[in-house]
């Protein structure tokens, strides 16, 4: 019996233990501002106007609540990372782009965002759902932290399967985990 998990590792270039199963994307981001503790941080989280409106809309909930969000305009329906690096500090906990925009097809630099994110000493969440399958990506050369896709869209799969990949060096150091199921009973202990 083959697990979808070793040729989504082998899609994106991640480890298969780096990679769990998600009803969809936005689960996957939520799940990321959740296990980071987002809403506790003494800090800001940056994104910019053309990522994922459903993501949009989460982190907005969240700036009424408190939260300092920073949302990067495009020019001619492009982010630039100069425009990035203007609101990107050592305050900031998370930036969170789409790989590839819904609305224009526009495509971040990843590594380049990751760069500037982790110069900072901020982590990098992509939305991949526009892209991976269509698009080659490579989380290792990009240096993303964390990333998540339904497999609806270009994976030509159903609704209600998606993937998330988080570095497997961040399991356990920065995120905790959070939520405990039936299906957790082979990593408990008894």
């Amino acid at each position: 019996r083959s697990d979808p998990r070793v040729a989504y590792a082998a899609l994106i270039n991640a480890d298969p233990s780096e990679i769990a199963f998600i009803p969809n994307t936005s689960t996957g981001e939520n799940f990321v501002v959740e296990a980071l503790g987002i809403h506790k941080f003494d800090g800001n989280v940056v994104t910019d106007a053309l990522h994922f409106e459903g993501a949009l809309i989460h982190l907005m909930e969240l700036r009424k609540q408190g939260l300092d969000l920073r949302v990067v305009q495009p020019r001619e329906g492009r982010i630039l990372l100069e425009d990035l690096a203007r609101v990107i500090d050592r305050k900031t906990k998370l930036v969170e782009v789409s790989f590839v925009s819904m609305y224009n097809g526009f495509q971040h630099d990843l590594k380049a965002v990751c760069d500037l994110a982790h110069a900072h000493g901020a982590y990098v969440y992509a939305d991949l759902i526009q892209g991976v399958g269509a698009v080659p990506l490579d989380v290792k050369a990009t240096g993303v932290d964390f990333a998540a896709t339904s497999s609806y869209k270009w994976l030509m799969g159903d609704f209600g399967v998606g993937f998330l990949y988080m570095k497997a060096e961040l399991r356990e150091r920065v995120v905790r985990r959070t939520h405990w199921s039936y299906e957790s009973a082979p990593d408990a202990e008894l």
